[in-house]
């Protein structure tokens, strides 16, 4: 992670100074202000996670402040992205991941009321936001305005954490999440486990768990981002809704689908219809 977030970063820096490239836009994370407490509407005013939740975000947080530090113009012009829970066709995490989870009936809980906002943001539109922030900083006047500033980048319409992961499964055929777990017996629990996991481990060979206090935190917290400063000063439009962005994944992952999913059942009766009209 240091290697290619850390390292990377240096040496696009570095690549953009010796090709004489004039404009860089960095994809950071929005994760980058999270420390584990709810964010609720925060901009770009919210300083760094003092304590980020996990090293990928330690990572990128000093990737950020390489990036941003490199704006010199009109040497180097820099902006940098940050975008909230991207979803979106061929993900090779989120989907795969919790399609596995609920195959082995991990996917039936929510913990902590279930109903903490959480910005999610369709692949598509942070390709767009890149492109937004690439003209801004190609246009003298709104140049010396964004250069060397951070936006956060979201479909700027968050749903609670846990629909959303139902909104993604249910199509395939697997559950809703649906039994509430209470978050601190939880996550205390989760401490104790990862001590005595850090005991053993020198120990004994024990495989990886999720089951950790950082994902319980991540799951049950809301982070909701202002994504306004994007909207008005780069021009982003978020122009694929959250609707649609599900509709284009869960068609993608159709591989995945359990036996007598909606989403076969659709694919079915579209195949019916078209050999029907085929025959007529």
């Amino acid at each position: 992670m240091t290697d290619v977030n850390v390292g990377g970063t240096k040496n696009v820096v570095a690549a953009c100074a010796a090709a004489g490239i004039k404009t860089l836009v960095f994809t950071s994370s929005a994760s980058v202000v999270f420390d584990g407490r709810d964010l609720d509407g925060v901009d770009e005013r919210a300083p760094y996670a003092t304590r980020p939740m996990d090293y990928y975000t330690a990572t990128k947080i000093e990737a950020e402040k390489i990036a941003l530090a490199a704006h010199a113009p009109p040497s180097l012009s820099t902006i940098a992205l940050r975008p909230s829970g991207i979803f979106g066709e061929h993900d090779a995490l989120l989907v795969p991941t919790a399609v596995a989870k609920a195959r082995q009936g991990k996917m039936k809980y929510t913990i902590g009321g279930g109903q903490n906002l959480m910005d999610w943001t369709y692949a598509g539109n942070v390709a767009a936001a890149h492109l937004a922030a690439a003209r801004a900083l190609a246009d003298p006047e709104k140049a010396p305005l964004v250069g060397g500033r951070p936006f956060f980048v979201t479909n700027d319409d968050p749903r609670p954490f846990w629909t959303f992961m139902g909104d993604l499964l249910e199509p395939l055929g697997y559950g809703r999440p649906h039994v509430n777990l209470p978050y601190w017996p939880l996550y205390i629990i989760a401490c104790i486990y990862a001590a005595v996991i850090a005991l053993l481990r020198p120990l004994v060979a024990i495989p990886a768990s999720d089951f950790t206090p950082m994902r319980i935190t991540i799951s049950a917290a809301t982070r909701r981002l202002n994504c306004g400063a994007a909207i008005r000063e780069l021009g982003y439009r978020p122009t694929v809704s959250i609707e649609d962005g599900v509709a284009r994944t869960v068609a993608s992952f159709a591989a995945l689908a359990a036996p007598g999913a909606p989403i076969l059942q659709r694919g079915r009766g579209a195949r019916s219809r078209s050999r029907s009209r085929a025959r007529a």
